[in-house]
């Protein structure tokens, strides 16, 4: 689990209350409410108005300075780099409030990717995958799934139930076993899953294989969202920016 999935129990637990009642249309609206708030909230918190307030006051002076010029080209010079240093002084106060505001979001972003990206299929569903080994002689045509109850053989992926495991093996090495959270991918663990997890886990270390592909079925979405925006994502962040300039102009934020 990496840091921005510590609050997925909590996300998960009031998702499974309303998406039972609510579409997901408007389960998206509510996490993009949701979203637009934290953001907004944490960027008023953070940001030092006081200072932004004298900083916009000096440049805008500094530019009407500008504009006033009447003398020579070198003494310009000056009042160019004034209104640079005052700008980026500007810039500098916004910024680390405006980057510390998208964490909030990275919580409930990685939360819903692994809730509405991909779905579990039934049981006995063809999900086609794709072995990559470390080498060229990683032997990916001989990796199969034994049925660890039968222990029957099966190149290809059948869902298996909740009751029943299948492991991906060579004959030697056991590499990964079904069922799992459906993920596209599974890879052995890298620097970035310290902050975003994995919900399907890793592939060992030593193990000879690279990373295995799946393609598992989407989650279903309106058609109107998946044919103009591509999926839930886009609606989510287009929705979640339209709120967060609510937000600003109703509680008088500038910068």
């Amino acid at each position: 689990m990496g840091v921005f999935d510590w609050l997925t129990p909590i996300l998960n637990w009031f998702d499974d209350l309303i998406s039972p009642v609510i579409p997901l249309t408007f389960i998206l609206i509510i996490w993009a409410l949701i979203s637009a708030l934290l953001g907004v909230l944490t960027f008023r918190k953070l940001c030092q108005f006081d200072r932004l307030t004298d900083t916009k006051t000096q440049l805008k002076s500094a530019q009407q300075t500008m504009i006033d010029h009447d003398g020579d080209f070198a003494d310009l010079l000056p009042l160019a780099w004034q209104n640079i240093k005052l700008s980026l002084k500007r810039m500098g106060i916004t910024l680390w409030p405006a980057l510390t505001s998208i964490i909030p979001v990275m919580f409930i972003l990685v939360f819903l990717s692994n809730r509405y990206d991909l779905q579990a299929p039934a049981q006995g569903m063809l999900v086609p995958y794709t072995v990559t080994a470390e080498t060229e002689q990683g032997g990916e045509p001989d990796w199969y799934w034994l049925n660890q109850d039968n222990m029957q053989k099966h190149k290809q992926l059948h869902w298996p139930e909740k009751t029943t495991t299948l492991t991906l093996t060579n004959g030697d090495t056991e590499v990964f076993s079904a069922p799992f959270k459906p993920v596209g991918i599974i890879h052995k663990k890298h620097w970035w899953n310290l902050l975003i997890g994995n919900p399907a886990g890793y592939l060992s270390e030593d193990s000879p294989i690279k990373q295995i592909t799946f393609e598992f079925p989407q989650k279903t979405v309106p058609d109107w969202m998946q044919n103009y925006l591509g999926g839930w994502l886009w609606f989510y962040l287009l929705v979640t920016v339209l709120f967060s300039v609510v937000l600003m102009i109703r509680l008088k934020i500038k910068f």
